[in-house]
């Protein structure tokens, strides 16, 4: 009968601490999924050199946002500096490399380097694999 209290306790703690271990797991990764970003959304305008095309890849990959929604993939990216609606599919557009005045605003009249991600059916559908300059 004490044998069976014993295993009794045993399995009370060793479930309590399979718990425990699942919710800190848990709030981790939600908050390396939401810190990934940070530096990227403090350079809202790409003029501070922070963005990249290499960085970008970097947290849609640690995010594993390919196939993810605009409202997932924007706590990532947080707001696009320009959105273009097609037929089909939605593109967020982000600056990077701007070249800049004071404010941190894009010089106007100079040339801007900037990121697509296509979405077809509210899904992000690959990696960017270029960039456009204007």
């Amino acid at each position: 009968m004490s044998m069976f209290f014993i295993l009794l306790i045993f399995c009370q703690i060793f479930n309590s601490c399979k718990v425990c271990t699942c919710q800190i797991k848990n709030d981790k990764s939600n908050n390396v999924i939401e810190d990934i970003g940070e530096d990227w959304k403090t350079d809202s305008c790409g003029c501070m050199g922070v963005r990249s095309i290499a960085l970008a890849k970097s947290m849609i990959e640690e995010a594993d946002l390919v196939n993810h929604s605009i409202v997932e993939f924007e706590k990532v990216f947080g707001k696009p500096n320009e959105m273009r609606t097609d037929i089909d599919q939605i593109v967020l557009i982000y600056y990077f490399n701007s070249i800049c005045d004071n404010d941190n605003r894009p010089r106007k009249g100079s040339d801007k380097c900037w990121l697509e991600f296509v979405f077809k059916n509210n899904q992000l559908q690959e990696i960017p694999k270029y960039y456009s300059i204007e």
